[in-house]
């Protein structure tokens, strides 16, 4: 009697520079290669179907510093720029209840978690918020394999938004010169999102107009810009 072997070659791809040991372990019973991704490439890529991919970038206790450092904009923008990969997803590794809560012990306003979801939603990148590390794998690698078996059935999301120049965010009416002075007066973008109208206007270059804009921006309210 012969016995049948079925062998599964690994043709996705995950970065080695991924921490997270629960996340390795979860990944190693499925279709994912380890490789080092170079810039642009994000935490994990597709198979290559006809010369393009899907990519993904996964965040969990890294994601407000990186969001407020300015890497996380960077991180988008490249794998945008690069321009090989037919979607680019944002998946995050916790609950919006989670983030509010690690918020508050940061001493983070609600509003500003809230308006960088809705920043990054603008972007292209709405943050797919998966509190399970089991099933952030499973939602990763059905979506890797979705794109393998069916690429066209995957659509690309429209990248509207310049987003990041001198490690801050690009606010409304905010040219560099303004946002080299932001980043000067208050050190760092979580203090450029907890300040107030007024404080705002203490920057050279900012009448109360545009640091209304550049507040409601901040909190995740709607205004026209």
């Amino acid at each position: 009697m012969k016995l049948a072997v079925t062998y599964m070659e690994k043709s996705h791809l995950m970065d080695v520079n991924e921490k997270n040991q629960e996340i390795n372990q979860l990944f190693e019973d499925t279709n994912f290669m380890l490789v080092r991704l170079e810039t642009g490439r994000g935490d994990y890529e597709s198979c290559d179907v006809a010369g393009s991919a899907i990519n993904f970038e996964r965040k969990e206790d890294d994601f407000f510093g990186s969001l407020f450092s300015g890497h996380l904009y960077e991180q988008l923008l490249s794998m945008y720029e690069r321009g090989e990969c037919r979607a680019y997803y944002l998946v995050v590794t916790k609950s919006y209840d989670q983030l509010l809560m690690e918020a508050d012990v940061r001493g983070i306003h609600p509003n500003v978690l809230l308006g960088a979801v809705v920043r990054l939603s603008q972007m292209g990148f709405p943050p797919i918020f998966i509190e399970s590390p089991e099933h952030s794998v499973k939602f990763i690698e059905s979506m890797c394999e979705k794109f393998r078996e069916n690429p066209t059935a995957t659509k690309t999301i429209n990248r509207c938004v310049t987003i990041v120049s001198n490690n801050i965010i690009k606010f409304p009416n905010v040219g560099d010169k303004i946002g080299e002075r932001l980043i000067e007066h208050f050190g760092n973008i979580r203090a450029i999102c907890n300040a107030s109208a007024e404080e705002l206007q203490e920057v050279k270059g900012i009448g109360r107009q545009t640091a209304e804009k550049i507040y409601n921006f901040a909190n995740g309210i709607n205004n026209e810009v």
